[in-house]
């Protein structure tokens, strides 16, 4: 009887030890890490082809203050929303399809009695559409063709707006 407590106690000593390298020799957490997503994401519509909305003007604004290249900031909204499709396949597994908007809010001139930027409007810069199926089993793949500013079939990019120009 007291030989099993000692086998027992060496036993979950060595499990402790076993989980505990596994732990440690994970990859952290910043290193793995997506961009964060900034801004509203609404799934809008359910069924089987999901829309979901993304108020993207926080990144719009701050690649516009940054005077970033636009086709490099479409590309970087482009890579965000596919993040946002696949963080939302999870919970759409009826869906065939899943499409993001990516909306912004247009500013206009300073308003003199108010002294800040009028709003203009909303602009609806593209939609991505992609399957779900390809979404959920292609993730990797799919990431790095949109981080190379490549959108292969069965993915579908509709540009509608632009960005605001250059200050």
């Amino acid at each position: 009887m007291a030989q099993d407590a000692v086998n027992t106690e060496v036993n979950v000593r060595d499990m402790i030890a076993i989980i505990l390298a596994a732990v440690l020799s994970m990859p952290s957490p910043a290193a793995t890490a997506e961009p964060t997503i900034t801004g509203s994401v609404v799934v809008a519509k359910s069924g089987s082809a999901a829309l979901i909305l993304w108020d993207a003007t926080s990144d719009v604004t701050a690649a516009t203050s940054a005077q970033s290249p636009q086709a490099r900031t479409i590309t970087h909204l482009e890579t965000l929303a596919l993040q946002i499709l696949h963080d939302k396949s999870a919970l759409l597994t009826h869906s065939q399809t899943l499409t993001v908007r990516v909306l912004y809010d247009k500013t206009g001139a300073v308003s003199p009695v108010y002294h800040s930027a009028t709003f203009e409007g909303v602009e609806h810069i593209f939609d991505l559409t992609v399957p779900r199926s390809l979404l959920v089993k292609q993730y990797a793949k799919l990431a790095d063709e949109v981080n190379q500013a490549k959108i292969v079939a069965p993915m579908q990019l509709n540009m509608t707006g632009t960005l605001p120009p250059q200050q």
